[in-house]
């Protein structure tokens, strides 16, 4: 009788496993069809930089910033283009206020002063989503008086374009995202 019922269960059961194991099917999904894009962040576009917690024997430091992929990863090594942008501000919607405190000589970071030169050009590696700008941050008596202020911008290529960078507000304002990061650097404690 035991024998008989394990029999009936053991065939049950191995009868669920095979119907389980037949629904299950491998299914390849394509991937991202398109062109490519990249961003600092989609989340923030200005970062402060404190020297106020750090010793005041160390007058640099390097800041890296990275850049993110929006698209297809290659297999050969790319190149983004930099720059840092004159006005320190990029957009005028956004940053119509910024812009006029940037003209400002006392506010607007000074390369060579505020930092060193920034390279023109990084390499996002190939099958790589991501890389990094270093930025050689310079530690000056003006900062325990004024925020220095700069902003460095990715600049459109063959390569990447910034089709992907655009969005609306919630009043259907178009505005453009990632290609510009803000820093502002001061010896503030945090």
């Amino acid at each position: 009788m035991k024998k008989r019922w394990f029999m009936k269960h053991l065939i049950l059961i191995i009868g669920i496993i095979s119907s389980i194991l037949q629904a299950c099917q491998l299914t390849e999904v394509d991937g991202y069809v398109g062109g490519s894009s990249i961003y600092f962040s989609i989340q923030r576009d200005t970062m402060t930089y404190s020297w106020g917690t750090v010793d005041s024997d160390i007058q640099e430091r390097v800041l890296e910033l990275p850049i993110y992929l929006f698209g297809e990863v290659k297999d050969y090594d790319r190149q983004v283009k930099v720059k840092v942008a004159e006005t320190n501000a990029t957009v005028d919607v956004d940053y119509k206020a910024l812009a006029e405190l940037c003209k400002t000589d006392s506010v607007r970071a000074v390369e060579g002063v505020d930092f060193r030169a920034i390279t023109k050009e990084v390499i996002l590696p190939a099958n790589c989503e991501k890389t990094s700008l270093q930025i050689t941050m310079l530690r000056t008596e003006a900062l325990r008086k004024y925020n220095r202020i700069l902003t460095v911008v990715i600049e459109e290529s063959e390569e990447f374009d910034s089709e992907f960078n655009w969005r609306k507000d919630s009043d259907g304002n178009p505005y453009f995202i990632g290609h510009s990061m803000t820093i502002i650097s001061n010896e503030d404690f945090p």
